[in-house]
């Protein structure tokens, strides 16, 4: 194996969601994870969500049991453990899989059925499929990558996977075959800035952000309709110092990227075409060597691996996304020279757990009120050499099937419904927004709804105002327990006179 030079420059990210069958629409998610050092970039982990909200809907599909996937640098296996009673964590057997040389980033989709990881001394991408209990199997071929694989981003359509390749400047960027296979598109890569790292999927799938660690950047692309690749203007806005992990806000507003040698997170809001623009403040310290972040998933609180200090930190998350230290604003990470490279919370949110380099060991701590951590006992588990990228099983998505509008032509006199399968979750709140042609909003209603199938009875009226007629579009989004929502699904129905 080729030696380990400990560079430390970035921390992954954790790119999820993708979905691979109507009843899973909701998608998968990147994921990803810091990484302190091993040649020269950073990385991190996509992470969103969608927008809109409402009242109670429901449905359940099976997800894997709730479990933690660790990519080990210093060899060539994944680490898999179990979240138990009071979210501690407690190795399968076996504990450990083969992925290739030096596995860097581990990515879970939305669904939770399948699993991503980059092997950065091979140059390759590993797929696994998730089992029921948890347990990952490995699922060939292995699929080629540019030079250096970090950070992975999975669209939340599930239909594309990206790949930051650091030693090559370059995206890869692949199509999800049925089964969750990977394809190369054509062309196979687009270009980077200096060493891009980090990756993550805006929620509505329509925006790639990568941090460039050389450059101190983050580049902007427009994901086409067919998941390709291609920069938005400007292609890149300043990040700063050696930027490291990339997060984007549950609600897809606001978007955050460490900065490795800066000490600092840069914050940005996210604005008309996905572009971003420097919040006020543009950066807020975040000790030393700040690395691999994670949102909660009500977005709330932020937290981060800082690894030259070996603390975790805590940030509360403002209405408009900016970031203010917690009280305290930091836990001390335990062991000897314990590097903190990345940070996963838990499926219900209730436990944050983070790699720790330098030490071979995991840390995990409760979330308790206010989203503020205190250690759990025991305080950390054995990992395997170099742990680095690490991803949990994420929050259950709820996702909308088979959306018809019943009758699609009524009078106005009349009404018509909505009908949709629910799926993913056991209640969820749903938000059914209304336009014309040419996307002009008229206005949208919220309702409750069950798990399966609803039907939502529409009058052809918003509030006290009737519908004049003509042809309309109804687009609905569910918003689950956790705050993480749907894909929006659209119907298109006409309003006649009369």
């Amino acid at each position: 194996m080729r030696p380990l030079q400990l560079a430390f420059f970035g921390a992954p990210h954790r790119l999820a969601g993708t979905r691979r069958s109507p009843a899973e629409e909701a998608g998968r998610r990147k994921r990803m994870s810091p990484w302190v050092g091993i040649q020269q970039a950073s990385q991190r982990r996509t992470v969103v969500a969608l927008a809109s909200l409402c009242a109670a809907v429901g449905a359940a599909s099976a997800q894997a049991a709730p479990s933690v996937y660790v990519a080990n640098g210093g060899g060539t296996a994944v680490s898999q453990y179990r979240i138990g009673a009071a979210g501690l964590l407690s190795p399968f057997a076996p504990a450990t899989v083969l992925a290739g040389n030096s596995p860097f980033w581990v990515v879970i989709t939305l669904d939770g059925r399948d699993a991503y990881v980059t092997n950065m001394v091979d140059n390759t991408v590993s797929h696994f499929d998730v089992s029921s209990s948890g347990m990952l199997v490995a699922k060939p071929p292995v699929l080629g990558t540019g030079n250096t694989p970090l950070g992975l981003a999975v669209s939340p359509n599930g239909r594309n996977i990206y790949v930051a390749n650091t030693g090559s400047n370059t995206i890869s960027q692949y199509d999800v075959r049925r089964g969750g296979g990977l394809k190369a598109k054509t062309p196979a890569t687009v270009a980077a800035g200096g060493q891009p790292a980090g990756a993550a999927v805006s929620p509505d799938g329509r925006t790639l952000y990568v941090g460039n660690a050389a450059d101190s950047t983050v580049s902007q692309y427009d994901v086409g309709a067919d998941g390709a690749l291609s920069p938005k203007s400007p292609a890149t806005v300043p990040t700063g110092n050696t930027a490291a992990d990339v997060e984007v806000a549950p609600n897809g507003e606001t978007v955050y990227v460490s900065n490795r040698l800066g000490n600092t997170v840069s914050q940005y809001a996210v604005g008309r075409g996905g572009r971003l623009s420097a919040l006020s403040p543009a950066t807020v310290a975040a000790g030393s060597g700040p690395e691999g972040m994670v949102i909660s998933p009500d977005g709330r609180s932020l937290y981060l691996a800082s690894a030259r200090d070996n603390t975790v930190l805590q940030f509360s998350v403002g209405r408009r996304g900016a970031l203010a230290p917690k009280s305290p604003a930091s836990l001390t990470v335990t062991g000897f020279l314990p590097f903190p490279a990345d940070a996963a919370i838990s499926p219900d949110g209730k436990s944050v757990y983070v790699t720790n380099r330098l030490g071979g060991t995991l840390s995990q701590f409760d979330v308790g009120g206010g989203g503020k951590l205190s250690a759990k006992s025991p305080e950390t588990v054995t990992a395997e050499a170099l742990p680095v990228g690490l991803a949990a099983t994420p929050a259950q998505l709820p996702a909308i099937e088979q959306l018809t509008t019943v009758p699609r032509r009524f009078p106005a006199s009349r009404h018509t419904a909505f009908r949709f399968t629910l799926t993913g979750v056991t209640t969820a709140k749903v938000k059914i927004t209304i336009t014309r042609p040419g996307s002009r909003r008229v206005g949208a209603f919220k309702h409750a709804a069950r798990a399966g199938v609803n039907r939502i009875r529409f009058s052809g009226r918003l509030g006290a105002r009737a519908l004049e007629p003509g042809r309309y579009r109804a687009t609905v989004v569910a918003t689950g327990p956790s705050g993480k929502r749907s894909q929006p699904e659209t119907t298109s129905f006409k309003i006649t006179a009369g």
